[in-house]
């Protein structure tokens, strides 16, 4: 059956049928993951404990069988959490239907609420015609799930922004919407994902947007990066030849000092640096399944092909920047490690990262706010 002859309602409740089948299917899945993983955690401990009490020439058996069935467990547990994960996504995905048919049905107590709340008391419109709040407009379109998405839609419903838009960019916008409203599986992942998000905030966004934005080039510069290249070589060449054969003595700890001289004297920009990052790569990390879910559409309207383009494609897309970001964020991250400043101390870690991050701006940072925005148009046009 055609999907485009089904009612609004009809549309809905065989959505919420497929998801609900493939809810249950998984939900079989996980109690049946949940006692063969319990039965080779049995196997695993019963194996170790003939191990330990056996004193024939199986007790070797014993061992290696128990550490299979060990592994055996592990990799069941793994599997069980991601086959939970997948119930969960779709129950979710079942439960925006449920939502999509009060909404038909102004069931407004089985609605989300509006978590900005009514408009200002002065707005000239929005009382009288209920656009915000309680029982409202916005209520109605409740499916945009993203605080720069609800933003948006709150922007235009309101008319928030310094400028009206005008004839073209209305229709423009409408045209989008028309061209979205049968691709339900692209709305109902896109708000599924969306709903999956915390909530940075707005002045952590914007906190963002302007450290990726910024110029940077003050943490490190180019011929700090190569003395942080070469000063380690030296260190362990050095140090291999005074371990091989007669010569200087303690030779190497000359780069080494020299290296730790220059570690201190960039140590408070890198620190700025890495915070910054750290800020950016949560807020960016967390959209990265939606920014690739935008990236997969094959928009025809050119107001979607706009917002489309925001994304980037190839070794330029906001996912390849994300997973880019996240990438050196993570090594950032393992400073915590107790023995990450014994290896920072002769290969110079900190001043790699710093200049792979400086470096990350520049191809990636001025594009960040071209993501956000493209987020918030493709939501609340979703």
């Amino acid at each position: 059956m055609d999907p485009r002859s089904l009612s609004p309602s009809e549309a809905y409740l065989k959505r919420a049928e497929g998801y609900a089948a493939s809810r249950s299917d998984l939900n079989r899945r996980s109690r049946l993951l949940g006692w063969v993983r319990t039965g080779a955690f049995i196997v695993a401990a019963g194996l170790f404990l003939a191990w330990d009490v056996s004193e024939s020439a199986l007790a070797a058996r014993y061992a290696a069988a128990g550490g299979l069935a060990f592994l055996l467990f592990v990799g069941l547990v793994a599997l069980h959490r991601r086959v939970r994960r997948e119930e969960e996504w779709f129950g979710l995905l079942e439960g925006l239907c449920a939502e999509g048919e009060s909404r038909l049905a102004r069931d407004w107590e089985d609605l989300p609420e509006d978590p900005d709340g009514p408009a200002p008391a002065e707005h000239p419109y929005a009382g009288d015609l209920s656009v915000v709040g309680e029982n409202s407009l916005m209520q109605l379109l409740g499916s945009v799930a993203t605080r720069p998405g609800r933003d948006r839609l709150r922007g235009w419903l309101l008319g928030l922004n310094h400028r009206p838009a005008d004839s073209k960019t209305l229709l423009a916008r409408q045209a989008a919407v028309a061209e979205l409203a049968p691709r339900a599986d692209f709305r109902d992942r896109f708000t599924g994902l969306g709903r999956l998000l915390e909530d940075p905030g707005q002045a952590v966004m914007a906190r963002v947007a302007a450290w990726a934005a910024a110029p940077g080039g003050d943490a490190v510069v180019l011929w700090q990066v190569w003395l942080a290249r070469v000063l380690p070589l030296l260190t362990l060449g050095l140090g291999w030849l005074e371990w091989t054969r007669p010569g200087p003595q303690r030779a190497w700890l000359v780069p080494l000092a020299v290296g730790m001289v220059l570690w201190w004297r960039v140590r408070d920009g890198i620190g700025a640096l890495f915070k910054g990052a750290g800020v950016g790569e949560t807020a960016l990390d967390a959209m990265g399944p939606l920014t690739l879910a935008a990236e997969g559409l094959d928009p025809e309207t050119p107001h979607l092909r706009e917002v489309r383009a925001r994304f980037g494609t190839g070794d330029a897309s906001a996912s390849v920047g994300i997973r880019r970001l996240r990438f050196w964020t993570g090594i950032a991250e393992s400073r915590r490690n107790q023995f990450y400043a014994l290896f920072n101390l002769v290969f110079l870690v900190d001043i790699h990262v710093a200049w792979g991050l400086e470096r990350w701006r520049r191809v990636h940072g001025a594009r960040v706010p071209g993501w956000l925005d493209g987020l918030a148009e493709l939501d609340a046009l979703a």
